[in-house]
């Protein structure tokens, strides 16, 4: 019987919805800092508004989850083509881009929350969105 470390971080193949869903919420992770530093660099460094580096830095933080997604997180694809898997993953994340950019603008401009702030707020919205969608329809 594997151990439980093999079944979380090693196995190549997971099948159990837990263990895609623990590796996705470190997949998630590392694809949201990379998402949120890329944000924040083009908002406050570069001067660019918060909607505008919304788009940009999204879409860093999604090939980060794709590639490591499709690799350690799910077991295999449900669609037999490369191109029509990366393309159901596209339409998902247009979807969570819209998502992403509706909390951004709500809760800046409309609460007045700080950027920063609704940026993880919108980000645990699609995080959610992400995964259900990609485990329904693609792995």
């Amino acid at each position: 019987m594997k151990s439980l470390f093999h079944m979380l971080f090693l196995d190549p193949h997971p099948t159990s919805v837990e263990v895609q869903l623990f590796r996705y919420t470190i997949v998630g992770s590392i694809a949201f800092l990379i998402d949120l530093a890329f944000y924040y660099v083009f908002t406050s460094r570069l001067g660019i508004h918060y909607l505008i580096s919304g788009i940009f830095s999204f879409f860093f933080g999604l090939a980060v989850n794709y590639l490591l997604s499709k690799y350690w997180v799910f077991e295999e694809q449900k669609v037999e083509s490369e191109a029509a898997a990366f393309g159901i993953v596209t339409g998902i994340a247009i979807g969570g881009l819209g998502l992403n950019e509706l909390c951004l603008w709500v809760i800046t401009s409309g609460f007045g929350v700080n950027y920063l702030i609704s940026k993880v707020i919108a980000s645990l919205l699609v995080y959610v969105y992400n995964f259900t969608a990609r485990k329904r329809l693609v792995f």
